[in-house]
């Protein structure tokens, strides 16, 4: 038995067929991808606000430390030497000075950047940007024309300088958002 076929002109015609654009596997759409970065982009802003935190704690950090050593080095000068020993803070300048008895330069100290008693908030490494904002129970006085707050050790190590003594001295400091505020007992003063 033989089979015909039909002959072309009686063939049906085929019918269009719409054109798909397919991607290939494994690659993504523009909507996709843009969601993509989109996620990318808010994770990483939590990442840099958790890193700006950080920064700042850190700086809260050094300028206590920094201070808290100054002033213990004070301290220590005034009962070794028998002399009283000032510590100037000016927030003018953003500096914390060391004076030892009358004299009108900083105390040395090869501890210290250029060897002096000398903290630099505007230049320091690792302090930089850091500003005093406020300071209780000091002095102040006027030294070359400006206003510093003035703190005075003893040769028994105490604080001697007036307004009121007898109070632990409180300095706070500021860094972007970050405030810390330093708290330093007397000599026998409860911690």
């Amino acid at each position: 038995m033989e089979i015909s076929v039909p002959s072309e002109r009686f063939r049906r015609p085929r019918p269009a067929r719409a054109v798909h654009f397919r991607r290939p596997s494994g690659a993504y759409s523009l909507i996709e991808m843009l969601i993509a970065l989109l996620i990318i982009q808010i994770i990483a802003s939590f990442v840099v606000v958790s890193i700006q935190s950080i920064n700042g704690n850190s700086h809260m950090d050094q300028i206590n430390k920094r201070v808290t050593g100054l002033l213990r080095y004070a301290r220590m000068l005034a009962m070794s030497s028998g002399q009283p020993c000032n510590v100037d803070f000016s927030v003018a300048n953003q500096t914390i000075k060391v004076y030892l008895g009358a004299s009108t330069t900083p105390a040395s100290n090869a501890m210290f950047p250029g060897g002096q008693c000398v903290i630099n908030l505007n230049s320091d490494q690792g302090i930089a940007g850091v500003t005093i904002t406020g300071l209780s129970t000091c002095a102040a006085v006027t030294v070359s024309g400006a206003t510093v707050y003035r703190c005075t050790y003893g040769a028994l190590g105490t604080r001697t300088s007036a307004p009121t003594f007898s109070l632990p001295m409180t300095v706070s400091f500021k860094y972007g958002k970050e405030t810390s505020t330093l708290t330093v007992p007397n000599v026998g003063d409860p911690i």
